[in-house]
């Protein structure tokens, strides 16, 4: 393989639509050669093929390939092409060595030569092994990573002298798959690592332009940017924002205030560039993609609702049958559907779309049960939930196949959904749970791959915490008045035993479960399903939290997947996660830190807190994990850096080192995690120094997460706070208004 150092001149040909050309230059320096080819430095030298980028006269090129004889002569077929730094500073030189080497390495280097990156530059084996502490073998290596990175010298002195940290460096060169096209796309536009790279956000893409000086501070690119974070991430997750309030926050975050006229211009500019959506009267603005998002999901209600059905009331299915089954279920399950079940049942066949929400222990689920039934396998049912705990409730429930949305669509990594609006669902009946979860991209992606005619049954709990993505979706479905509804509110006779669900309706309705002064222990239900240990103080709910964790591990569960700890606070659930680790999984050989607060053992019960469609099965295929997967962890293995996850209701999972900053313990999560699923004991612990984030939705939320028994550790002052105070934010959305 030739690798040499050119120094572009000009081409003979080069095409017009991409950047692949005969092009000619000056030789500087040669790092290999084959014996066959007369390579001297000064001569000139002819290489083709893409270079994958624009050239610039006179900068230099580091480049690969093997030359051919042509008619032409000898010409070198390029294999890779980079921008080449000549390094003359010391100062950048060492930062480059210090980017690539360790501490210890680099200061044993320097110790003894002045310029050891020429010894690299030239390998010079001999003088960098009369260095202590290096041998054979770490020559090897640091020779090899110095000729794998040394064409990216120019990538990190640029980038270093901008404050970056050499381990961000390097996540950017990966990140798009070399330093010329990261530097090429960063010079275009700096903002582009908004989009591009994980982690970075507009405050931290921001800082790293204005160093760079490649954009004004009052620059269309910069306002751009600075108006998509803002419609993204300041709004509390409405999906648009008044135009007076729009300006000052976007004043605030550019900390220089721009002029009222160059403001309007560039708003208009960006409503030009379908960037923006502004009403007729220019009073409200949002990003046109959500406005676009929430105007669709309305066009595919519409077509659901306005389709001739599949399943025909009086044709294929009769209201003197449907009266029929509902009485001989009621006989087989010994109990009587309420007045408002039955009316739910009915209208599920009148309507192509219908919404049955309530609060717990009203009968959502076992309405879907008797529609099943009804419809007797004549017809294909599909049903889905966000969660695949969910799912699972839903299918035990039903004694009907249920699953994640995902899989119901056939997610493929790389390629996206099986099922979209080209290739629907082959199904007649979808039922989807625990919407009040579910993201307007997700839904959307949903409902695009119903077909026509197919019947739409969207269950969904009012009572609980919203959902944290942008849009408030079942609310608006309900309060559109467009979409056929029923509300379950009468808690059915088989629900009224259980304390979890009697107890968290009167919470949601703010009612006091305890005395205003209790303090001590409570047992509450005909099936004695809620312990409550209320205490003055807060001092020690993480010792509460641990004694009965303990006493149903041991006696109860001894299963780590079906007990839970929901708090409020992520450092409450930090602390009583190593508490509970330490408790059920000591001692284990194989460990890994990706965390300096905690670390991970085999054994342990983790969650993923990032989506991640590109993850494998121990077999090699892609299944994707989502944020919020739990499982246990099997296998670490350093040698190949991964770790064997087993997943619940996916499988076991390859989980990368370098995703680990990605995983928690999850013995202990919070609320907003867990909602959505649910486990036989949950353990709800809360105290007056939570109350910044306690709510009742918060505590109805957190108490039904449990399906059997439930435990609730609570200062007084919390629990009187919690009940008392509502805190759903007002959203302004688009959908309700569009329906």
């Amino acid at each position: 393989m030739n690798k040499i150092v050119v120094e572009y001149t000009h081409s003979r040909w080069k095409s017009p639509t991409n950047n692949w050309g005969v092009y000619f230059g000056k030789i500087k320096k040669i790092f290999s050669k084959d014996d066959d080819f007369n390579l001297n430095e000064g001569s000139e030298v002819c290489f083709v093929g893409d270079a994958g980028f624009e050239l610039k006269f006179k900068q230099l090129y580091s480049m690969t390939g093997e030359f051919i004889k042509s008619q032409y002569g000898m010409q070198l077929q390029l294999g890779t092409l980079s921008e080449y730094l000549d390094m003359t500073s010391q100062v950048d030189k060492d930062n480059f060595l210090k980017a690539i080497l360790t501490g210890k390495q680099f200061d044993d280097l320097k110790s003894k030569f002045k310029d050891p990156f020429i010894l690299l530059e030239n390998n010079e084996r001999e003088k960098l092994l009369s260095v202590n502490g290096i041998g054979e073998v770490v020559v090897d290596r640091l020779l090899k990573k110095f000729n794998n990175t040394r064409d990216n010298a120019h990538v990190y002195a640029y980038f270093i002298g901008l404050g970056l940290t050499n381990d961000f460096i390097n996540k950017l060169i990966i990140t798009y798959g070399g330093g010329d096209t990261l530097l090429q796309k960063f010079k275009q536009n700096p903002y582009v690592l908004i989009n591009d790279v994980d982690g970075v956000g507009f405050l931290k893409a921001d800082e790293i332009a204005m160093k760079s000086k490649l954009v004004e501070p009052d620059s269309s690119e910069r306002v751009f940017a600075a108006t998509e974070y803002f419609l993204s991430n300041k709004l509390n997750n409405s999906t648009y924002i008044e135009m007076n309030k729009f300006k000052a926050g976007i004043n605030g975050l550019l900390k220089n205030k721009l002029s009222s006229k160059l403001l309007d211009e560039l708003i208009i500019d960006m409503y030009d560039k379908n960037i923006i959506y502004l009403d007729k009267d220019k009073k409200i603005i949002a990003l046109m993609r959500l406005y676009m998002l929430e105007k669709n999901i309305a066009s595919e209600l519409k077509r659901i609702i306005e389709s001739e059905p599949i399943i025909k009331l009086n044709i294929d299915i009769t209201k003197e049958e449907i009266e029929e089954k509902i009485s001989l279920i009621e006989k087989e399950q010994g109990w009587e559907y309420t007045d408002e079940q039955v009316r739910a049942i009915k209208q599920c066949f009148l309507k192509n779309i219908n919404i049955i929400y309530a609060l717990a222990g009203t009968g959502k689920t076992t309405v879907v049960n008797a529609i099943i039934k009804i419809i007797n396998g004549k017809y294909p049912i599909t049903q889905v939930a966000l969660a695949g705990k969910a799912a699972q409730r839903l299918e035990e429930v039903t004694n009907y196949p249920a699953s994640t949305i995902h899989r119901a669509l056939g997610f493929v990594p790389e390629l996206g959904f099986t099922y979209h609006s080209r290739n629907p669902m082959i199904t007649s009946l979808v039922v989807i749970d625990e919407s009040s979860m579910l993201s307007l991209d997700l839904f959307y992606s949903f409902v695009s791959a119903i077909p026509d005619g197919c019947k739409l049954i969207i269950l969904g709990d009012t009572g609980q915490l919203e959902s944290i993505g942008v849009g408030n979706l079942l609310k608006d479905l309900i309060e559109s008045n467009k979409i056929p509804k029923v509300e379950l509110t009468k808690i059915h006779r088989q629900a009224q035993k259980s304390a979890i669900i009697t107890n968290s309706i009167d919470i949601r309705n703010s009612k006091l479960i305890i005395e205003k002064d209790f303090i001590g222990y409570d047992i509450k239900g005909e099936l004695q399903d809620l312990e409550l240990e209320i205490t003055s103080h807060g001092k020690n709910t993480i010792n509460d939290i641990m004694k009965y964790f303990k006493k149903y591990y041991n006696q109860k569960e001894n299963n780590i997947l079906e007990i839970q700890v929901v708090l409020p606070k992520k450092d409450d659930a930090l602390l009583v996660n190593n508490e509970i680790q330490n408790f059920v999984n000591p001692v284990a050989d194989e460990k890994v830190s990706f965390s300096k607060k905690f670390e991970i053992r085999v054994g342990d019960k983790v969650i993923n807190r990032k989506n991640n469609y590109n993850s494998r099965t121990i077999k090699g295929v892609k299944t994707p994990i989502f944020n919020g997967n739990i499982g246990i962890v099997n296998k670490i293995d350093f040698f190949d850096k991964i770790l064997i996850i087993d997943f619940e209701n996916i499988g076991e999972i390859i989980f990368d080192f370098e995703d680990g900053g990605n995983l928690q313990l999850g013995y202990a999560i919070t609320c907003h995690s867990a909602q959505g699923s649910q486990w036989k004991t949950v353990i709800v612990g809360i105290n007056y120094s939570m109350f910044f984030l306690l709510s009742r939705e918060w505590l109805y939320t957190a108490l039904t997460r449990a399906s059997k028994h439930c435990v609730l550790v609570a200062e007084n002052q919390a629990l009187r706070y919690a009940t008392g105070i509502s805190k759903i934010n007002k959203k302004n959305t688009f959908l309700k208004k569009i329906l």
